[in-house]
């Protein structure tokens, strides 16, 4: 039986999937409620696990680094299925990795420095598990544009900020030392955690982490202070959907994408060079919804849209190996 959560809860998750670090005084402000039942239940919500996690979202193309996305039916072999699953989880240069049904069963999302280097090690990936790998398509990645997630709130009489986090775009090779690699490090295992504790555990002091931190964020490496929600703990389902357009050129994209940001139900707008021209991730109620989502896209932008495939996912994570991604640089 799945826990309930009250429009109170739902607006804090919403408002700390914006930005993880808000302050319990200002949440309290935001639900006119007291900083000590915020605390109660935002408890709750990790109790449950509502909140799987907080974290930060970084783009690995500010640090030099492009990225692929790998989706793959596997074959019926469970435990290699899981030998596999665990291999990735333990890999530096795997952002997300996902398992589901639909036209695949599986998602990874790679980065690697040029595409010589990203061939290299799926050549090596897919040799060492060979057996399980029934078919593999690829994909470029031009950019991610995720959304808050609306859905949670209500959509009338609320005051949504529309929030757009902007990963794999702006290409460029800033070089960060040893004490930023630490504070990203420890942001991603926690992206909540209090500066005290965060310039304890880098080995610094407050005024010099603080100041890191900025300067992270001002060139663009730190893009988001994240809640990681489950979901499925809330009763929902959670969709890739992969279309295919009649032609997208710039003005036909720029209205599609408009539609998507506002869209309550659409958390994220990918761009990739791939058979399909456009990824989106969609949140619904059941497969019944997800489809009159999908059905309204087509309608609003007949002519456009020639078909669309889906992956609903079991397993979504974001940074699987996260202590690892700075070893050995």
């Amino acid at each position: 039986m799945k826990d309930e959560y009250d429009e109170i809860d739902k607006i804090i998750l919403y408002e700390l999937n914006k930005n993880c670090r808000i302050s319990d005084t200002k949440l309290a402000k935001i639900v006119k409620k007291s900083k000590e039942a915020v605390r109660y239940r935002i408890k709750k919500m990790l109790s449950s696990r509502a909140i799987s996690s907080y974290s930060v979202h970084i783009n690995p193309a500010k640090l030099g680094n492009l990225g692929y996305k790998i989706y793959i039916r596997l074959r019926e072999k469970e435990e290699l299925k899981n030998k596999f699953i665990e291999h990735l989880k333990k890999r530096k240069d795997v952002i997300w990795v996902c398992t589901g049904d639909g036209n695949w069963n599986m998602g990874i999302t790679f980065y690697a420095k040029n595409h010589e280097e990203f061939y290299k090690h799926k050549n090596e990936l897919f040799s060492k598990f060979q057996n399980i790998v029934a078919s593999q398509t690829i994909g470029l990645l031009v950019n991610v544009q995720e959304f808050t997630h609306k859905y949670l709130v209500p959509q009338d009489g609320y005051i949504k900020k529309l929030q757009e986090i902007t990963t794999f775009e702006g290409y460029s090779n800033h070089e960060i030392d040893d004490l930023d690699k630490k504070i990203v490090s420890n942001l991603l295992e926690n992206g909540r955690i209090r500066l005290v504790e965060l310039a304890s555990k880098c080995s610094s002091n407050i005024d010099t982490v603080r100041n890191r931190i900025k300067k992270l964020e001002k060139d663009g490496i730190i893009v988001a202070y994240v809640a990681n929600i489950r979901t499925f703990a809330l009763g929902f389902e959670f969709y890739k959907s992969f279309l295919y357009f009649e032609g997208l050129d710039k003005e036909k994209e720029t209205k599609f994408y408009n539609y998507c940001k506002t869209h309550p139900n659409i958390v994220a707008y990918v761009r990739v060079i791939a058979p399909w021209d456009v990824e989106l991730e969609i949140v619904a109620k059941n497969y019944r919804e997800y489809l009159s989502i999908i059905n309204g896209l087509k309608k609003e932008f007949v002519g456009s849209i020639a078909s669309a495939e889906f992956m609903v996912l079991e397993r979504n994570t974001l940074y699987p190996a996260r202590e690892k991604i700075f070893e050995n640089e």
